[in-house]
């Protein structure tokens, strides 16, 4: 999970200069575009997301905390914060 939430970050902060979609799950069917292209020999797409480096670098502790395994932990058991929630899921 680590490496999924990491693999989000560096997907949405890279430019076509700096592509960072190592991270990104490869295959046909990725939800990378970049990554699925590739397994299908198509050209790459442009890249949407134009982040400033100043904003990648004040998200990056964000994803950082939100990879922590102790967080990550705490997701284990796929339960939402809002009990209302949890509780439609069931009905």
């Amino acid at each position: 999970m680590q490496r999924e939430v990491m693999a989000t970050f560096h997907h949405v902060t890279s430019t076509d200069g700096e592509p960072h979609h190592e991270l990104c799950p490869a295959g046909p069917t990725s939800w990378c575009r970049h990554r699925a292209a590739e397994a299908k020999d198509e050209p790459q797409p442009a890249h949407m997301y134009k982040l400033k480096p100043h904003v990648a670098a004040a998200m990056l502790p964000v994803f950082r905390r939100l990879s922590e395994p102790q967080l990550l932990e705490r997701c284990k058991g796929q339960k939402t914060q809002n009990a209302a929630e949890s509780l439609h899921s069931v009905i």
